[in-house]
């Protein structure tokens, strides 16, 4: 949401009467600074600019200068804060007013600007305005008296979010001669109010101007007002440090009270002639005889002879006469003016007050017909002057204006309304309302174009626009089928320059061209004839098409043949090279194919036989194994046989020798056996080279097939 700002320096101005003046200036002079904040971001309020445009306005009838800032930032209310400061120097009373937002930090309080980004509690500091700091800037003025009025304390969002502020104000002791005023009690917070106003302000305007009462009186009829207004929800506070009276309107000795309220308010009160301030009002004159006058645009001038006695309120309740009123239409054309017998009226101010009697009413324009009202008015009389306004119709006539243009008139497609004039040929567009128009024509046809005109009323105007209109070609294009080549399209015309297309298959191809002759050519890029050309007429309005068969010269379809000849027999003949490279190529990997199917039957070979030698001399050592198994057995029986030590011994001398035998046939007989296993199975297998000598000869033979066939 954007946010709304405005900043209001009232200096110096005075609300005087004659009695009032004497008092005051025997007294004292009074500089006011007064905020009030309401458009803030996060949370928003209703009433404090409310509250601070009343007190301004209060204060400058109490003899007030009075400086007001509404919805500051904290550059505005800093930089005023300044300006008041130095100003108040020169001033014997000074005065604070702030209404809005505000919080206490560490026992500080802070007022809030409309602009404050307030992300974290220590923030508070920097981006709001201290209390203590303006209560500082109004004490080194050295001034009489200061008075700092706080209605402050709003409920709002920061509280929650920083457990660190505290809720609502806290109080500080008010420097010496000084009055703080704070709208509730400490660390509570004040109402924002239903009405125009908070509670304490509204209250605090009720009493403020209350003659001849000390300001400690009266804000104790403020506090009592509140609270019975809050239900004792809110309680004011003060702290003063006040060493003698101050009185916002003094007494007067030898005088008397005028307590002025007329059911209007706003209305403009003299005495004696001399202006007192606005209604409602409380205005304190000397005894006497006074002439109490009523003035304001509204009402009949009134005047009343009054006499007060000393000590004597007197209220003043006039019955005031309302003059007739006059209402205006809320809104109209801007070439429409109002007169009242003859003199014009500023149709902006949409009251106009008027004294009794009658009046004639005029409304007139350039292009509208003029109305005329005779009323007759008398006080408290309202007279609504909301005519019908009806204005003044003219007729269009387009001369020549071809049917395929569209029309808009103000953006509105007006070509349906057209009608034709058969007596001169135009096209007439009737009931337009009479005054400036757009028109715009546009269209397949035709280059858009506006053009502006103002319509005469209750005759024909006449319009001849310069149109540029066209024709249409459209070239339809059909290539022979199987060849695809570049080719160009030519439209040669007289006065234009020429228009090509290029394609490459069968297309169609569409123009806007001006009216004229055109000659049409098209040939294929690489074909020096033009393979078709016709003269053809473009007409506005209108489609020509153009059907073009395309077609190649015999010369260029003959060279094309001897050119794809030449082509198949470089072809052919790259084509035998190739093969012929190939047999070659099959051929030295058969032969050496062949050379290594030799190698590896040869190594084949050999393996077998060894393979075979090896077993056999396996088998025999097994065998002999066996046999010296045997003899050794026999050995060992007739050892353990034998009846003498020689015979045990020479029967273990025979074991002993068989053991070794058996041990060493064993052993070859298995390695033999092994080994000649081995050869065997781990022989060269030429299966697969056999295979590919195989494939080899098939495709030697194919190729060679191929050649001789001439393929």
């Amino acid at each position: 949401m954007k946010k709304k700002r405005a900043i209001f320096v009232l200096c110096f101005s005075f609300i005087l009467t004659a009695a009032v003046y004497q008092v005051y200036s025997q007294e004292e002079k009074r500089l006011a600074f007064v905020i009030g904040n309401s458009n803030y971001i996060s949370a928003p309020l209703r009433n404090p600019v409310n509250d601070a445009s009343s007190m301004a306005s209060k204060l400058e009838q109490l003899n007030f200068d009075v400086i007001t800032v509404l919805d500051g930032t904290y550059q505005d209310m800093l930089t005023t804060l300044d300006y008041f400061a130095e100003e108040l120097k020169h001033y014997d009373v000074g005065l604070f007013y702030y209404s809005g937002h505000g919080i206490q930090y560490q026992g500080v309080n802070y007022l809030i600007p409309v602009d404050s980004n307030i992300q974290r509690a220590s923030d508070v500091q920097f981006v709001t305005l201290n209390a203590d700091r303006v209560l500082a800037s109004m004490s080194n003025a050295g001034n009489k008296i200061n008075i700092m009025i706080l209605d402050a304390c709003r409920n709002n969002p920061f509280v929650t979010a920083f457990r660190s502020l505290d809720r609502g104000l806290s109080i500080v002791q008010a420097p010496v001669n000084s009055l703080i005023v704070y709208s509730t009690s400490p660390n509570e917070v004040a109402a924002d109010g239903d009405g125009d106003n908070s509670p304490f302000t509204e209250a605090l305007l009720e009493n403020i101007d209350n003659p001849g009462e000390d300001v400690r009186v009266m804000l104790a009829r403020v506090f009592q007002h509140v609270q019975q207004e809050t239900g004792g929800k809110q309680i004011p506070w003060e702290s003063s440090s006040l060493t003698e009276p101050f009185f916002f309107v003094p007494s007067i000795e030898g005088s008397g009270l005028l307590v002025i309220d007329p059911e209007l308010t706003g209305i403009h009160v003299l005495i004696d002639n001399q202006p007192v301030g606005i209604t409602p009002l409380k205005f304190q004159t000397n005894v006497g005889v006074h002439k109490v006058s009523f003035r304001d645009e509204r009402i009949e001038n009134f005047d009343v002879s009054l006499s007060v006695a000393d000590g004597q309120t007197i209220n003043v309740k006039p019955q005031l006469q309302m003059k007739p009123i006059i209402l205006l239409p809320e809104e109209l054309p801007k070439e429409v003016k109002i007169f009242i017998n003859e003199e014009p009226l500023d149709i902006n101010s949409k009251i106009v007050y008027v004294d009794p009697g009658e009046y004639v009413l005029n409304l007139k324009g350039t292009y509208i017909k003029p109305v005329t009202e005779r009323i007759n008015l008398d006080f408290g009389q309202q007279y609504d002057f909301n005519p019908q306004i009806t204005y003044e119709k003219g007729i269009l006539s387009f001369r020549q204006l071809p049917a395929y243009v569209d029309v808009f008139l103000d953006e509105e497609d007006v070509t349906e309304q057209l009608k034709n004039d058969d007596t001169n040929e135009s096209r007439l567009l009737q009931n337009v309302i009479a005054g400036p128009h757009t028109l715009y024509f546009s269209g397949h046809f035709v280059e858009s174009k506006r053009v502006s005109t103002i319509v005469n009323p209750n005759v024909i105007t006449k319009i001849e626009p310069e149109l540029k209109l066209f024709g249409e070609v459209d070239i339809q294009v059909k290539t022979p089928p199987g060849i695809k080549t570049d080719y160009r399209i030519e439209l040669i015309g007289s006065d234009s320059p020429p228009i090509s297309f290029s394609g490459r298959d069968s297309d169609s191809y569409t123009t806007l061209l001006d009216p004229g002759n055109y000659i049409v050519n098209a040939r294929f890029l690489d074909d020096p004839e033009i393979g078709f050309e016709e003269d053809i007429e473009i007409v506005a309005g209108s489609v020509k098409t153009i059907r073009i068969p395309l077609q190649y010269s015999m010369q260029y379809l003959t060279n094309q043949l001897q050119s794809l000849r030449d082509e198949t027999s470089t072809k052919l003949k790259e084509i035998q090279e190739h093969r012929a490279l190939q047999i070659m190529q099959l051929r030295m990997k058969h032969d050496s194919n062949k050379l290594k199917l030799q190698h590896l039957k040869k190594r084949r070979t050999s393996a077998t036989t060894w393979g075979i030698i090896f077993n056999l001399i396996g088998i025999a050592s097994t065998s002999a194994s066996v046999v010296f198994y045997i003899g050794t057995s026999n050995a060992i029986a007739a050892y353990n046989a034998s009846t003498t030590e020689t015979e045990a011994h020479a029967f273990a001398l025979q074991a002993k020798q068989y053991h070794g035998l058996f041990l060493t046939s064993s052993v070859v007989g298995v390695g033999t056996l092994l080994f000649g296993n081995i050869l065997l199975l781990t022989r060269p297998s030429i299966n697969e080279l056999q295979q590919s000598i195989d494939q080899l000869e098939t495709q030697i033979w194919l190729l060679n097939s191929l050649e001789k066939m001439g393929l």
